[in-house]
């Protein structure tokens, strides 16, 4: 497996995710307040919880098109070797944006690499550590 392939596996996975959630959500909602009887307000609920799914939908979508196909790599890089050591979060995924960015000083960028020795950094260690 590439690493192009792996850092668009984290991507196709977030859009997936996100919108089959989303339209699952939004079909028990309308489900729910139909035939829900007492329960009807759950329904609403749940297209309500959708609408916020499909938001994050529409947020992976720009932030995959507005990054080069190398960026998309190494984010999704950062964000799954933080996550294999148990981080997530915003904290996360600012770092992970530092990483696409090339802004990530030295340590930081050797203590990703660290965390998970089996996949190697897709980027060029020197650019990043020179802030280019």
């Amino acid at each position: 497996m590439t690493s192009a392939s792996r850092g668009s596996k984290y991507w196709v996975n977030q859009m997936v995710i996100s919108g089959v959630a989303a339209v699952l959500l939004f079909a028990y909602g309308v489900l729910v307040m139909m035939f829900g009887g007492k329960d009807r307000g759950l329904g609403l609920f749940a297209i309500l919880g959708s609408f916020v799914l499909a938001g994050t939908f529409v947020w992976v979508l720009r932030a995959y098109h507005r990054m080069s196909a190398s960026q998309r790599v190494i984010y999704g890089w950062a964000i799954m070797q933080q996550h294999s050591a148990g981080s997530s979060g915003t904290a996360a995924m600012a770092m992970a944006d530092r990483a696409q960015a090339g802004t990530l000083r030295p340590e930081e960028l050797q203590w990703l690499i660290d965390l998970d020795r089996s996949k190697p950094y897709p980027g060029d260690t020197r650019a990043t550590q020179t802030g280019v």
